[in-house]
C-alpha cells in the first residue's frame, strides 16, 4: 500500500520550517493538523514532537457538556445528559452546539430531536470524506468499522477477509488520517467521521453481511472449545441481522431488547421497512424495551402502506400518551396522501408543543401539495435555519420555489443544494425540473439524464426524461422513453406510467385513446390525473366530430374540474418520489 504523504513533508513547507529553526533557535512552532504530519526521514525529524489530541472519552464528554450547562444556567437530568452525550461522540464541538441548541429550541425539543446533532457532525466532513483517496482495501475496512462498534483487528480481519499484514497497514493509515482510534486493543471510526462516512460510502450490502456474518462463523464460532470475544459476539449479531434474517438460532441467548431496538433502527434507515417492523415487534416482547420500538414499528407498516396494520399500532401509541402521536398520525394521512387532514394533525401537534423536525418538514411538505406555497416556503425556512445544508429539505425548498414560479430564488437555493449533495443523488433530478421551467429544454434533457445515472430516484428521474421529451413535442423520442420504463420498471407506480402515456396520446391529438388509458388509473381522484381529466375534456371540446351538446358539457366539467384544484402543482406529481425523506433522521 502506498502511504500518503503528508504537507509537511513537502520541500516547501521544510524549506519554512527550517527557515524558522534557523532563525528562531529558541522559540517553538505549533501546527494544528487534522492528519499525522509525514516527517519520517526528513531533517526535521528530530527536532519534531507529534502530539495526538484523542476525541474525548464519554466521561469527558459528560464533565464537559455539564459544565457548559452550569455556565448557561441550564438545568438538565443526568438521564437527560447521559442521551445527549452520546450523540456528542467525543467532539468537543458538539458539546457547544448541543448548548446553543438547547438555548435556542430548548431541552426537550432536542431530546426528542437529535437530528441535529448528527447533522453537525456529518455535514462538517461529508466533503472531506468524499474526496479521500484511499485504495478497495482502505475504503473497505473504513465503511466497515464506520458502522459497528469497537472491534479487534482480530475480528475486522476476519469479517473482511483480509489478511492481518493488510488490515494493521490500513488501520495505521486511517489512525495517520484522524479517521480511526483505538482504545483497549479495540479499533473504530473517529465519532465525528463515522456520520459523514455512513452518508458518502453507505454501509455494506446485505449480502457483504451475509459474507461478513459466515465468516466470523467460520472462524471464531465453529470452534466449540473456546467462547467468542464479546466484541466478535456483537459483531456476528449485528451482520446476521444486517443481512436480512431474524433468525439468530444458536445466537439467540446473547440478543436483548436494546439490541434488537437497534436492528430495527437500523433496517428503517436502510428502508428495509419490513425486517424492522418485526425487529420493532420482538423487541417489544423482551423486557426493558426502550419506548421508541412501538414508533419504529409504526412507521415501518406506514412505509410498507399496510394500513390495517399501521391503524392499529397507531391507536397503541395514542394510548400510551406519546407527544409524537399527532406527528404520526399526520405520517399516516401524508403517505396515504390524505394531505388536508395531514395538515390539521401536524398543526395538532405543534398546539400541543411538537417542535420537531420531521413534523415541520413533513408539515411544509403537505402544505406544499395542497398549494400553499407560500406557508410551506415560510415552514422550510424554519427546518432550514436549524440544518442549512440538508439536502432532503433544500430539495423541497426548491420544489416549492420552482412550481410557485419563483424561478429566480429557486436558482439560488439549487445551486445551495449542489453544493451540499455530494452524492449528486437530488440535484440533477431538481436542476432538470427548474430548466424546464425556464424553458431551456435542451438543458433539462440533459440534466434528466445524468439523474438517471447518478441519482436516488431512478424511476422518477425516468419519468421525468418522458416528460420533457413529451413537453418538447418529440412524440418518437416520448414513445421509446415510455417504452424503456415498462421495460425496466415492468408495473411499478402504474398510474404515473397511465399518465405519462396520457400525455402522449393527446399531444399526438388521440384523446379518445387517451381517456381510455386514464380510465385504467386507479388513484383517479388525485389532483394529477383529475387535471388529466380537464385535458382529455378540452381535446374533447375542439372535437368537430363530437356533437356540440357534448362538447359544450366537455368544457363545463373541464372548468369545473380545474376550478377545485386551485394552485396545486399538479405536474410535478408524476415526477416527483412520493416521500422527501425516509432517512436516518426520521429516526
Amino acid at each position: 500500500m502506498t502511504r500518503l504523504r503528508h504537507a509537511i513533508a513537502l520541500p516547501e513547507y521544510q524549506a519554512i520550517l527550517t527557515n524558522f529553526t534557523s532563525v528562531c533557535p529558541r522559540d517553538y512552532i505549533a501546527v494544528i493538523h487534522r492528519r499525522i504530519p509525514f516527517t519520517d526521514g526528513t531533517p526535521l525529524e528530530p527536532t519534531i514532537v507529534k502530539q495526538r489530541i484523542p476525541e474525548l472519552t464519554t466521561a469527558e464528554s459528560r464533565l464537559l457538556l455539564q459544565q457548559l450547562l452550569n455556565r448557561h444556567n441550564i438545568s438538565a437530568s443526568i438521564e437527560d445528559i447521559d442521551e445527549l452525550v452520546e450523540y456528542i461522540g467525543g467532539y468537543p464541538p458538539s458539546a457547544q452546539f448541543t448548548v446553543n441548541a438547547i438555548q435556542q429550541y430548548g431541552l426537550p425539543v432536542l431530546i426528542a430531536d437529535k437530528h441535529l446533532l448528527v447533522d453537525f457532525k456529518a455535514r462538517r466532513f461529508t466533503r472531506f470524506v468524499a474526496e479521500l483517496k484511499l485504495d478497495d482495501a482502505g475504503w473497505k475496512i473504513l465503511t466497515y468499522i464506520a458502522s459497528e462498534d469497537p472491534l479487534s483487528i482480530a475480528c475486522i480481519s476476519a469479517a473482511l477477509g483480509i489478511t492481518h499484514e493488510v488490515c494493521s497497514e490500513v488501520l495505521q493509515q486511517l489512525l495517520d488520517h484522524s479517521l480511526a482510534s483505538h482504545m483497549d486493543g479495540k479499533y473504530f471510526a473517529q465519532s465525528p467521521v463515522r456520520d459523514a462516512v455512513v452518508r458518502v460510502r453507505g454501509i455494506p450490502t446485505a449480502a457483504e453481511y451475509d459474507t461478513i456474518a459466515n465468516n466470523l462463523i467460520r472462524v471464531f464460532w465453529n470452534n466449540t472449545n473456546q467462547q467468542p470475544p464479546i466484541d466478535v459476539v456483537d459483531a456476528t449479531l449485528r451482520s446476521i441481522s444486517r443481512s436480512g434474517s431474524t433468525q439468530f438460532g444458536p445466537y439467540s441467548p446473547f440478543v436483548r431488547a436494546s439490541t434488537l431496538h437497534n436492528f430495527a433502527q437500523q433496517a428503517y434507515r436502510v428502508q428495509n421497512f419490513k425486517l424492522a417492523a418485526e425487529y420493532a415487534r420482538r423487541a417489544q416482547e423482551l423486557p426493558n424495551c426502550r419506548r421508541g420500538a412501538l414508533q419504529i414499528e409504526l412507521k415501518s407498516y406506514i412505509q410498507l402502506e399496510l394500513w390495517t396494520e399501521a391503524e392499529r399500532v397507531l391507536i397503541a401509541v395514542k394510548e400510551r400518551g406519546d407527544r409524537e402521536g399527532r406527528y404520526l398520525e399526520g405520517f399516516l394521512l401524508k403517505r396515504r396522501r390524505q394531505y388536508k387532514k395531514a395538515c390539521v394533525a401536524f398543526e395538532a401537534g405543534l398546539l400541543a408543543g411538537d417542535d420537531s423536525f420531521p413534523l415541520h418538514r413533513d408539515y411544509a411538505d403537505c402544505l406544499y401539495r395542497v398549494g400553499h406555497f407560500e406557508k410551506a416556503a415560510s415552514e422550510i425556512e424554519l427546518v432550514l435555519s436549524r440544518s442549512s445544508d440538508n439536502v432532503f429539505v433544500l430539495d423541497l425548498l426548491a420544489r416549492v420555489l420552482i412550481d410557485d414560479h419563483k424561478l429566480e430564488k429557486a436558482e439560488k437555493v439549487v445551486d445551495d443544494l449542489e453544493r451540499c449533495d455530494v452524492k449528486e443523488e437530488f440535484i440533477h433530478h431538481r436542476r432538470s425540473r427548474l430548466r424546464l421551467a425556464q424553458g431551456r429544454t435542451a438543458e433539462a434533457l440533459e440534466e434528466a439524464d445524468k439523474a438517471i445515472q447518478f441519482g436516488s430516484a431512478v424511476f422518477e428521474a425516468h419519468a421525468q426524461r418522458a416528460n420533457i421529451l413529451i413537453r418538447t413535442g418529440d412524440r418518437a423520442g416520448a414513445e421509446h422513453a415510455l417504452r424503456q420504463m415498462r421495460e425496466k420498471f415492468g408495473t411499478r407506480k402504474q398510474d404515473v406510467q397511465l399518465g405519462l402515456a396520457v400525455k402522449l396520446n393527446l399531444l399526438k391529438h388521440e384523446w379518445r385513446r387517451a381517456y381510455e388509458l386514464w380510465k385504467q388509473v386507479e388513484a383517479k381522484q388525485e389532483p394529477v390525473h383529475r387535471a388529466l381529466e380537464a385535458q382529455i375534456l378540452d381535446a374533447k371540446a375542439r372535437d368537430v366530430a363530437v356533437p356540440l351538446t357534448e362538447r359544450e358539457q366537455a368544457t363545463t366539467h373541464a372548468k369545473s374540474v380545474r376550478d377545485s384544484l386551485g394552485r396545486i402543482p399538479i405536474e410535478a406529481f408524476l415526477v416527483e418520489p412520493d416521500d422527501i425523506d425516509t432517512s436516518e433522521k426520521d429516526m
